[in-house]
């Protein structure tokens, strides 16, 4: 593998900005959202406790019915930059109210966690 092809997965790879990260009133702890520009946003009800090493995924998710789940339009933009859809997200991620939410615990987009 050349170093120009590495280096494209760490920018790839790279988190981007979450423009959505909303945490309730009395919520604490601190939750690593980590983006790929799909949008997706994180909301934290009241009242939460959040542990260390809590990991909100709002995208980045392989497309499994595609022909291939190789990114190609973001690596290759000159060639399939037209190609839309990759990587996706499944929506939101939703922390009701009063929901503790443990170590080093791992959460995919779309998921909703109603109040504790």
């Amino acid at each position: 593998m050349s170093a120009s092809f590495l280096l494209k997965i760490f920018l790839f790879a790279c988190v981007c900005p979450i423009t959505g990260l909303e945490y309730g009133k009395g919520s604490y702890g601190k939750i690593h959202a980590i983006s790929w520009g799909e949008g997706a946003t994180v909301t934290v009800g009241k009242y939460c406790s959040i542990s260390s090493g809590v990991v909100a995924l709002t995208g980045g998710e392989h497309r499994v019915d595609w022909v291939t789940t190789y990114p190609f339009n973001v690596l290759w933009p000159k060639v399939a930059g037209h190609i839309q859809g990759h990587p996706k997200t499944k929506g939101d991620v939703i922390i009701g109210n009063d929901v503790w939410i443990g170590m080093d615990a791992f959460i995919l987009s779309g998921v909703k966690i109603g109040d504790g």
